[in-house]
């Protein structure tokens, strides 16, 4: 009768287990090592000869149908590995193979199959040589009892262990590396409610070879409970200490939690203000329970200088210049001045941005803009001011109020119009990307309201409402599927009541991409007019060929509609092409070439060429 076996399971590589004959199982390696340089010499003299001259063989593993364990096992093998590095003699071969025999049954144990057996075979009559490995991995064993021992230190009942903390439970497969990762969760556990020094004394693995079950009891020693004590800042130059200390996730006496450690050094990152900085706690906790955090810092410098080109074939070759102070008063408050020209457009941006603006979870932002608009639709020259209030409602929503007033002067078919507008914009976002500037998975909706109260020759009001969803799929870890729509609507004046300007169009590098900027709307003589209502559709397929380079194909597809609601009775224009990523610290830099599929006679050119930096969508 097999008797239960004491095993201990070590991290180096695969977890291994050695079965001692007493039934203990001890993580005990062991090698000598004998290097002589006289035997070096020879061995790299050798070394080239040995390669082409030696033993050739051949090598498989059998006995094992699960794919995932054989390529597990084929991972172990240095005969698999090694196998066109010939060894210098039969002999060396036949160390190599008994070499891999503990190392198979090792591997097998890790994976829960625990009475595995491996048998060796060697053919020296075939050619080339025949190494067999006969494997018979027996049941795969389950775990039963799963036991926490705080060793008379029980934690606060906040601290204690759920069944779910553990992230394994009975039944599941005894596998090495999840029993591990299992005693590792209570450490972590512990870290976020209170202890930040806990340590695991013992981990007692039980092996029953009779029920092919298996016990584990983790031996706990969850340490000091602690309180986040005083935060010092060092290294402070300009940014103001009470700033950061308000922005902390944690007040001086809230229990100790590793994750807001974690999001304290998020939050710095994310500040743009600090060329490096350190978050250290305290190594021991003091006698009044309270631990102690001191950050460093080095402040970066707040100010930056940027230019940008750009070329569409719709457009011509575009430029930007800018100038952004990120520590306007010392408590993070941003001031940037943009200038950019094209022959589509030209202007200059001033926007100011307050964070934590009367609350922690809220920003304040105020923009001035000053320019010209010049598609083949109208010809605007424009000034506007707005004021709005973000607030981040949670970790993925976010939503926007504010006012703003606009002045223009708009040209469209020989006929001037000029009109002021106030209006109110409303703005909601819920972002589920997994990365802002390059995603592969997740979503981002957003949603646009806004009333426009006119003078002069505009309607007395209008509304204007845009929704966009944006997806993103990750077949591999080199392709990505995306994919993005978008809706528009005008209620409450006629096309003609609302300034060409703020009217729907389509076409151009964000939109529908095979047209000209803004020319997918109806059309006046074969001169668009634009529209009350907009649908757009776009689709890619994102392929990376390295980590610089990758390739994108896309079609896309929408149109602008003079009526109130998007009328699909009516022909959608469609676009075609293909597109190359550079991928940049700052984003990727797109190349599209794009060929419109269903082109008007005598409107649209037989392709457009866009580049600029960040995705289409």
């Amino acid at each position: 009768m097999l008797l239960p076996s004491r095993i201990i399971l070590e991290r180096a590589g695969v977890p291994t287990l050695h079965v001692t004959g007493s039934g203990r199982v001890k993580s005990d390696r062991s090698r000598n090592l004998k290097s002589v340089s006289f035997v070096l010499f020879c061995a790299f003299s050798l070394c080239a000869f040995a390669q082409d001259q030696g033993i050739r063989y051949d090598v498989s593993i059998r006995g094992v149908d699960n794919s995932a364990l054989r390529d597990i096992l084929n991972g172990v093998s240095e005969c698999v590995q090694l196998k066109d590095r010939h060894p210098a003699s039969l002999a060396l071969l036949r160390r190599r193979a008994q070499n891999d025999k503990p190392k198979l049954e090792q591997a097998l144990h890790s994976e829960g199959y625990y009475g595995c057996s491996v048998q060796l075979g060697i053919d020296t009559k075939s050619e080339p040589v025949r190494v067999t490995f006969t494997v018979a991995p027996g049941p795969l064993y389950k775990l039963d009892q799963i036991n926490v021992d705080w060793g008379g230190h029980t934690p606060v009942p906040a601290a204690r262990v759920k069944p779910d903390t553990l992230g394994i439970k009975s039944g599941d497969s005894a596998r090495a590396r999840a029993i591990i990762d299992a005693g590792d969760a209570v450490l972590a556990h512990l870290k976020r409610h209170g202890y930040p020094y806990p340590s695991l004394a013992k981990r007692d693995v039980v092996v029953d070879h009779a029920t092919h079950k298996v016990n584990v009891t983790y031996s706990i020693d969850p340490g000091a409970r602690a309180h986040f004590g005083p935060t010092t800042f060092k290294g402070l130059r300009t940014v103001h200490e009470d700033y950061l200390q308000n922005k902390l996730p944690w007040k001086p006496g809230d229990p100790y939690d590793s994750d807001k450690v974690v999001a304290a050094r998020k939050m710095l990152a994310e500040l743009g203000l600090f060329q490096s900085f350190d978050v250290a706690i305290a190594s021991s906790v003091e006698p009044s329970g309270a631990l102690p955090v001191t950050i460093e810092v080095t402040e970066s410098k707040h100010r930056t200088i940027a230019a940008g080109i750009s070329f569409k074939t719709e457009e011509g070759a575009g430029a930007s210049v800018s100038w952004e102070h990120r520590n306007i008063t010392g408590r993070g408050d941003t001031l940037s001045i943009e200038a950019h020209a094209s022959n589509l457009s030209s202007g200059l941006r001033t926007t100011y941005l307050r964070p934590e603006f009367q609350r922690p979870d809220q920003s304040l932002t105020a923009k001035l803009d000053a320019g010209v608009e010049q598609p083949d639709a109208y010809t605007s020259h424009k000034v506007s001011a707005e004021i709005h209030i973000t607030r981040t409602l949670s970790k993925q929503l976010t939503a926007s109020a504010g006012i703003g007033l606009k002045t223009a002067r708009v040209e469209q078919q020989d006929e001037t119009d000029q009109y002021s507008l106030l209006y109110f914009p409303l703005r909601g976002r819920w972002d589920r990307r997994d990365n802002r500037t390059d995603p592969h998975k997740g979503g981002m909706l957003t949603l646009h309201f806004t009333p426009y109260f006119g003078t002069g020759d505009a309607d007395s009001y209008f509304f204007k409402t845009t929704a966009e969803y944006r997806h993103y799929v990750k077949i591999t870890d080199k392709l990505v599927l995306a994919g993005r729509t978008k809706i528009g609507t005008i209620l409450g004046a006629s096309r003609d009541g609302v300034p060409p300007d703020e009217r729907f169009y389509a076409g151009g590098g964000s939109s529908v991409r095979g047209y000209d900027y803004a020319t997918l709307s109806p059309l006046d003589d074969k001169d668009p007019i634009g529209g009350r209502s907009l649908f757009e559709v776009s689709m890619e397929a994102r392929r990376r060929l390295n980590d610089t380079v990758g390739l994108v194909l896309f079609v896309d597809g929408g149109e602008a509609f003079e009526s109130t609601y998007p009328d699909f009775s009516e022909t959608l224009r469609w676009g075609t092409g293909v597109g190359v990523r550079v991928f940049t610290p700052a984003g990727p830099l797109r190349i599209d070439f794009a060929v419109p599929l269903n082109p008007r006679d005598g409107v649209d050119n037989a392709f457009q060429i866009y580049a600029s930096f960040g995705h289409s969508f």
